[in-house]
């Protein structure tokens, strides 16, 4: 099973779990996703009141909460895209990134929803220290999405594995794969299989086709005879 996360857990509504919050002393309910005027502002908000009172905190607990802001920030960036609204994903901020250690910050990230599932995630280094040229959050957004999505549909005991190389990063599945009357509307804003057996708005896909074009990337998707795989072709 993947190792625990070291990042603080965020859950479908954009949340803080009640744990994340006792740890920053605050209490639950104190940091949810703001109306549509101010997405997330008193999320925001409230952390930098903790993170300013920071002498009174325990190491520990100042890294714990430092790293709430860092996700914090990624949820801000792509909270206006969610409502119909695609400027921030023009103005994506570029930077060299090792791409063997960005998935398994991914993969930390989403331990605890696999190690809940049963689902074990791996990394294939086929390439051992390719770099890109690409945004941080944006990429971790593009790649949360995609292994959250293989993770929810893979079965008890299955497999997600993440596979680098030079030219591509591939995450494919064990689930039961996705029906070819519904591939051209996968990646198409608010569409949502018939069948779908997971909460969601339909934007995720939306999202990672939007982030891998400003990239100047693709993104593919093929239904195999057993699970899903998808590629980003670099």
């Amino acid at each position: 099973m993947a190792s625990c996360s070291r990042l603080p857990c965020v859950n479908a509504s954009g949340t803080f779990s009640a744990a994340e919050l006792e740890l920053c002393g605050l209490q639950p309910g104190t940091l949810a996703v703001d109306n549509d005027r101010s997405p997330l502002q008193s999320d925001w908000s409230a952390l930098s009141r903790v993170r300013r009172s920071g002498g009174n905190l325990s190491p520990p607990v100042a890294t714990r909460l430092q790293n709430c802001m860092c996700l914090l920030r990624i949820h801000c960036a792509f909270h206006r895209y969610n409502l119909r609204d695609p400027r921030p994903i023009a103005r994506l901020r570029r930077a060299a990134l090792f791409i063997v250690d960005f998935n398994s910050d991914v993969v930390a990230y989403l331990a605890r929803k696999a190690d809940a599932k049963q689902v074990t995630l791996r990394v294939d280094e086929r390439d051992t220290a390719p770099s890109i040229w690409a945004d941080k959050s944006a990429l971790f957004i593009l790649l949360k999405n995609i292994v959250e999505n293989a993770i929810n549909a893979s079965p008890v005991h299955g497999i997600v594995l993440l596979t680098i190389d030079g030219i591509s990063i591939e995450i494919s599945d064990e689930g039961p794969g996705i029906r070819k009357d519904h591939l051209p509307f996968l990646f198409k804003r608010f569409w949502r299989a018939p069948d779908a057996r997971h909460d969601g708005a339909g934007l995720g896909l939306a999202i990672c086709k939007e982030i891998a074009a400003v990239h100047d990337w693709r993104l593919t998707v093929s239904s195999l005879s057993i699970g899903t795989r998808f590629t980003v072709w670099l």
